[in-house]
C-alpha cells in the first residue's frame, strides 16, 4: 500500500448529495452520503495509478472547520479505518454504509447547522494515518435542497 507524503494535498471533489433527513411520502431516503475525493502528494502528482491502488481511510464528521478543534458529531466513538481504491488520484466512500465498514449516520441533517468531514490517510512512511487539512464543509446539492423545500 502506497501512502501519501508528509505534506498530503487533498484537492476535494466533493459530489455530496445529501438527501438525508428529508421526508418522502412514499419511500425512505438511505442514511448514506456518497463522498468522491481526490488524494495528491505535496506536488499536484495523483496517488494510485490507472490501475489503482488501496488506501486506508478514517472519515469524521466535525461541527468545526479547524483540525483540532471543535466536537466529533460521527461516529460516536473513534471512527473506523476502511479501505479505497484510488485510481489517478480519485477516490469514493459511502459514509454512512454499515456494508462498507462505516458507523450508520446518526446526525439529523435538516439543520441549518454546518457540519465538516474529517479525512485521515494511513501514511505507510510514518506507521501513522495522517489528518488532512482543512476539514471540508460537507453542502448539500441543489436537488436536495429543492427537495426540501416540498417536504411540508
Amino acid at each position: 500500500m502506497r501512502s501519501p507524503s508528509k505534506k498530503a494535498v487533498f484537492g476535494v471533489g466533493i459530489a455530496f448529495a445529501i438527501l438525508l433527513g428529508i421526508h418522502a411520502a412514499s419511500a425512505a431516503v438511505p442514511n448514506i452520503v456518497n463522498y468522491q475525493g481526490r488524494l495528491e502528494d505535496a506536488s499536484g502528482n495523483l496517488h494510485g495509478g490507472s490501475a489503482g491502488t488501496n488506501f486506508d481511510f478514517k472519515f469524521s464528521i466535525w461541527d468545526n472547520a479547524t483540525v483540532s478543534s471543535g466536537s466529533r458529531l460521527w461516529p460516536a466513538s473513534a471512527p473506523a479505518s476502511t479501505t479505497h481504491k484510488v485510481t489517478n488520484g480519485v477516490f469514493d466512500a459511502r459514509l454512512g454504509d454499515t456494508s462498507q465498514g462505516f458507523a450508520a449516520f446518526n446526525i439529523d441533517f435538516n439543520t441549518s447547522s454546518l457540519y465538516y468531514l474529517q479525512i485521515e490517510v494511513y501514511n505507510t512512511s510514518t506507521a501513522a494515518f495522517e489528518t488532512l487539512a482543512p476539514r471540508q464543509p460537507i453542502a448539500a446539492s441543489g436537488f436536495a435542497i429543492n427537495a426540501d423545500t416540498l417536504d411540508g
